[in-house]
């Protein structure tokens, strides 16, 4: 009877040694203090970020490298290899110039357990909403199937873009003409010829592209109205 407590005590212990090598444990080997930040309301700028990184793994870490779901964000990670007990800093910065109203952004950092060779990931979160610096009216086009309109949008800048103008627009739709009624660069013409529209979303979109730095590119929404039975 002893003899058969003894051997499972002994398997216990093997089970939980080979675990603890392989580094199959339940919980991440590396994990953050807090993985979501949230900037609020802010202008477009620059901004940073810190996240703290705890070694909770009784081996060596190492960092592989970073990916960001967006271009807007850039990360240095510092240092490298993390001991057991030990902090590592991950330093963003987040672009919000050229964004405009919410944004949610990804950091994914993924690093090795040089003993076991497991490879975790820790998911960080950078979101904001950046005010519009650029004002559209309307803010939207409005048309129908069959009868050719024109709508002229005015752009409005903030006052703290300077040498604001429109560099081009197009509509990726065949029926639609852009064109630009005063020199002054933030005013665009829409003549639609009524075709009909294809796209089950019944929208199109007027895309602008501006001299800003701080808002290089503006989308905005063209929606379609079909007539009953359509155009024959």
């Amino acid at each position: 009877m002893r003899f058969l407590v003894g051997l499972s005590v002994l398997l216990v212990c093997m089970v939980g040694y080979f675990r603890y090598v392989s580094g199959w444990v339940e919980t991440e080997l590396l994990v953050a203090k807090v993985d979501s930040i949230d900037m609020g309301f802010v202008s477009p700028g620059v901004y940073e970020a810190l996240f703290t990184l705890s070694n909770e793994s009784g081996r060596k870490l190492k960092i592989l490298h970073s990916v960001v779901s967006c271009d807007c964000l850039g990360c240095e990670i510092s240092p490298k290899e993390i001991g057991h007990g030990q902090q590592v800093d991950v330093k963003c910065k987040w672009d919000a110039r050229g964004l405009s109203g919410p944004s949610h952004t990804k950091i994914d950092v993924v690093y090795v357990d040089e003993v076991s060779g497991r490879v975790g990931t820790v998911e960080l979160y950078i979101n904001g909403n950046v005010e519009a610096t650029v004002t559209v009216s309307p803010s939207h086009g409005s048309f129908t199937e069959g009868a050719p309109a024109a709508l002229e949008f005015e752009l409005i800048p903030a006052s703290s873009i300077e040498h604001f103008k429109i560099v081009s627009a197009e509509v990726k739709h065949e029926g639609f003409a852009v064109s630009f009624p005063e020199v002054d660069g933030r005013r665009i013409r829409v003549d639609y010829s009524g075709a009909k529209i294809v796209s089950l979303s019944r929208s199109v979109l007027l895309g602008v592209k501006t001299s800003a730095k701080e808002f290089p590119s503006i989308e905005i929404p063209l929606f379609i109205t079909r007539t009953p039975g359509g155009i024959q």
